[in-house]
């Protein structure tokens, strides 16, 4: 009976120092696992950062903030998404959002941490765009069928234009409300609407809307404010 007392305790010492070193190894885990989250978040701003300081580089006529999508309203068929920068940061209304690759939208409404973002997708955007080949412009309005397809349209262009598949779409900036030259997208054809009469042209943005994660919001810029002459 001594013996097996003994062995008993020894099993139950042995099962407990187990059990020990199964929730030490948990913690280690967990630990882990934490560290690792820790150095997927450092790796995703360092990359941010170096878009930004690579972004200022090439635009340093431009003041604007970095700012990350933070949500997508599932509601909203157009795209438009929330982001980490408000008021706080200098953030407005109609101010103009990009990304490296190009426009994106513009901003629609600011608290203090956060703002919503409407996307070149939605017919309610109008930005004033020009063909940087023929000097042709038009306005940049979306349109629901072309949505799904991450495609916009550059209406109200000239019956006889000479704007060409291939071309490159950017910002005119004679508003005062967008700076100038902002890259928007590529013509991918030319239309004709019966409703209005009217051609447009089919614009496929150099950024794709679906997988927008880090954005430039452009708060200020040379000419803001002041009506350009065409």
């Amino acid at each position: 009976m001594s013996n097996a007392i003994s062995d008993f305790n020894y099993q139950f010492k042995e099962k407990e120092d187990f059990q020990k070193e199964i929730e030490s190894l948990k913690t280690e885990i967990n630990d882990l696992r934490d560290k690792l989250i820790d150095y997927n978040e450092i790796k995703r701003e360092n990359a941010k950062f170096a878009k930004y300081y690579e972004f200022k580089r090439e635009n340093n006529s431009l003041k604007f903030v970095p700012a990350s999508v933070i949500g997508k309203d599932s509601l909203e068929f157009f795209g438009n998404f929330t982001i980490d920068k408000g008021s706080d940061s200098g953030i407005a209304c109609n101010d103009i959002v990009i990304t490296e690759n190009g426009v994106i939208g513009c901003v629609y409404a600011v608290n203090a941490a956060c703002s919503k973002v409407r996307s070149i997708l939605s017919p309610t955007v109008k930005i004033g765009a020009v063909d940087t080949e023929s000097n042709e412009s038009g306005i940049i309005s979306g349109f629901p069928e072309m949505t799904n397809e991450n495609l916009t349209r550059m209406i109200f262009i000239p019956a006889q234009s000479n704007i060409k598949v291939g071309d490159t779409v950017a910002t005119t900036g004679l508003s005062g409300m967008y700076p100038k030259n902002l890259k928007i997208g590529k013509v991918k054809s030319i239309e004709y609407d019966n409703h209005e009469c009217s051609y447009y042209a089919i614009i496929e943005p150099f950024e794709n809307l679906n997988h927008v994660s880090d954005v430039f919001v452009v708060t200020d810029f040379k000419g803001k404010g002041l009506i350009a002459n065409s």
